[in-house]
């Protein structure tokens, strides 16, 4: 492509082109070489994307190229305004260079000046590319900067990234939604000698085999994350494992099969590393360019944040959260009633109603009385959170067993149904007689088989942890909320060890919230300080202790409620035979406050209308 050094007039072809026409496309087979007349074109190179190598106008010519050596064309002309050209064939450009020496040396110039300027030009290109690799590089290495947080957790986590990303070993990353697993994935890329390459993703909802083999071609040398692995079959994931590559594969999903050369990395939930919130909230306020961090948060509002337990986002939860605290306090520090935790409340739905079901012996079966309030007066309930006793109740409610089914069974329940003495002493008795009880009054043997989402609390008996059980085995779940410490064995579950939920949480409000409550109904069944009298055994005794070491934890839980209820009564909470008396007083605090649960109700409702 060029223009002649004198003037001249090839016989050819006349041919016509309005602007914006493609005369030759990269690619095409042709023998076609035009001389413009009149008009200008532009010559671009490339596919999805296109570079100008030029622009070429009256005298100028192109296509010489594949015309002469019958391969395709290597560049796209398109008119960029009305074009004539003379188009001829081989044959005719053969004689006319034949004809005239001059033209002849001409075009030849003109086609070792095109082949060199297509090679600076694709320099250039290349360079340019490999500048705005680095810029990309170095803005995604700022976007998912160094995991922020000084709990043992987010430590352990920092120095596994550094082991994993040292060469090619795929890894699976783990985790609840929002606790950061595409983060670890780009910090097993930027913290590994592929950090200069390429970094891409790809989401497992849209994976084909072709947008794999492209992104592994693109990434060579560098690292490809695929994105919500968990919605492939196994063998596919099998298959992109196995076949060789120069390039680091990181996968990621809530949980993921356990293959052959997978190596894991499981994130911990927020609510596991509670120190880090602070730390967190910082970042994002810092992030958001508020001046003072630290004094744009009050203490109270801090203290609310850690004790969330972040079930539907974790880390984005609580960015969302500090989100719209900003706006709410408008300038002014957060305080706790600018804090909107929990599910997002889409305009035209109805309020969901959460149960959050206390601890307290045989005193819980004062729930069963509030449920058959609720059922009668056509209350809802969306979702169950348990803890100790609650957790019992709640289980067996959500597994589908009627309010007059547990009205008729559990006075004739004994202890000797649900635990048996233990020794060495370790403990008074364990509670592993409780699961097959369990199992046959519910017909469920997992959490995914209930009628009703429920969740129940544990605590670590190592740590001191809360521990939130919503999957796996139900009935060693409800054991291990309610393995009371001293009188109980701990449980051995999901590789903790658990004791009852109570000595955290008495009532898991909070819990019932994160759940997706819009409306959470709290039922505490602790016994009154006016109503206790000196204890007369052992047992006695022990339950008090409990009793006492929940009282200041429990008005922490109650925070996160919006209905109260306290069926409390000087009945000994020890023997099943009281629990009639216990049915009794959860119907009665029920009537009496089901006006406040309506009226809560239609203003929430109204809310979201």
């Amino acid at each position: 492509m060029s223009k002649t050094g004198k003037d001249f007039s090839p016989t050819g072809n006349r041919k016509e082109y309005s602007r914006g026409s493609t005369i030759m496309k990269q690619g095409q087979l042709t023998t076609a070489f035009h001389t413009i007349v009149s008009g200008q074109v532009d010559i671009l190179v490339g596919f999805d994307t296109r570079v100008r190598l030029a622009t070429l106008g009256p005298g100028e010519f192109f296509g010489e190229m594949a015309c002469l050596t019958g391969d395709p064309v290597s560049a796209t002309v398109v008119a960029t305004s009305a074009v004539t050209t003379i188009e001829m064939d081989k044959d005719g450009l053969l004689k006319l260079m034949d004809s005239d020496e001059e033209i002849r040396h001409q075009l030849i110039a003109a086609l070792v000046n095109r082949v060199r300027q297509t090679n600076i030009r694709v320099e250039q290109e290349g360079l340019r590319a490999q500048v705005m690799s680095q810029v990309i590089c170095r803005e995604g290495e700022l976007r998912y900067g160094e995991l922020v947080g000084q709990s043992e957790a987010i430590k352990n986590t920092r120095a596994v990234i550094r082991q994993l990303g040292a060469d090619l070993t795929p890894v699976a990353v783990t985790g609840e939604p929002g606790s950061g697993k595409r983060h670890i994935a780009a910090r097993l890329h930027y913290e590994s000698p592929r950090r200069d390459a390429a970094l891409l993703f790809i989401n497992g909802l849209e994976f084909t085999f072709d947008l794999w083999n492209m992104q592994i071609k693109a990434a060579l040398g560098g690292t490809v994350v695929l994105d919500r692995a968990d919605n492939l079959p196994p063998e596919t994931i099998q298959k992109l494992l196995t076949e060789p590559q120069d390039t680091k594969i990181v996968i990621t999903g809530a949980a993921l099969p356990d293959l052959p050369g997978l190596l894991q990395l499981t994130v911990p939930p927020l609510r596991d590393r509670k120190e880090d919130i602070p730390a967190l909230a910082r970042f994002f306020l810092q992030r958001a360019n508020v001046a003072e961090p630290l004094q744009t948060l009050t203490p109270d509002a801090l203290r609310r944040l850690t004790a969330y337990p972040y079930l539907a986002g974790n880390v984005n939860e609580l960015f969302h959260a500090l989100e719209q605290a900003l706006v709410l306090a408008a300038g002014m520090p957060i305080q706790t009633e600018h804090l909107r935790l929990g599910r997002y409340k889409k305009p035209g739905g109805r309020p969901l109603i959460g149960l959050a079901l206390g601890g307290g012996a045989v005193r819980g079966t004062a729930h069963v009385g509030v449920l058959k309030v609720l059922e009668q007066e056509g209350i809802p309930i969306d979702l169950i959170a348990g803890s100790s006793v609650g957790s019992l109740v709640g289980g067996i409610y959500a597994s589908g067993m009627t309010v007059n089914e547990m009205e008729k069974r559990m006075p004739s329940v004994r202890w000797s149904n649900l635990v048996r003495p233990v020794w060495p002493r370790l403990a008074l008795c364990e509670n592993s007689r409780m699961g097959p009880w369990l199992e046959q009054q519910t017909g469920c043997k997992d959490f995914a088989e209930l009628n009703i989402p429920f969740a129940c609390v544990a605590a670590d008996s190592l740590t001191g942890e809360a521990v939130i059980l919503r999957s796996g085995c139900l009935a060693t779940a409800i054991r291990a909320s309610t393995a009371i410490p001293l009188i109980m064995a701990p449980v051995h579950h999901q590789g903790r060890t658990l004791v009852d939920g109570g000595v955290i949480h008495r009532v898991p409000a909070a819990l019932a919230r994160s759940m997706g409550a819009d409306l959470v109904i709290a039922v505490d069944v602790a016994r009154p300080a006016q109503t206790k009298s000196p204890p007369r055994h052992l047992l006695d005794a022990l339950f008090a202790v409990l009793d006492t070491m929940s009282l200041h934890l429990v008005e922490d839980d109650l925070e996160w409620a919006d209905i109260i209820l306290r069926p409390s009564a000087p009945v000994s909470g020890y023997s099943f035979e009281n629990a009639p008396a216990f049915f009794s007083l959860g119907e009665k605090v029920t009537r009496e406050n089901i006006g406040q649960i309506r009226r809560r109700i239609a203003e929430l409702a109204e809310e979201m209308a």
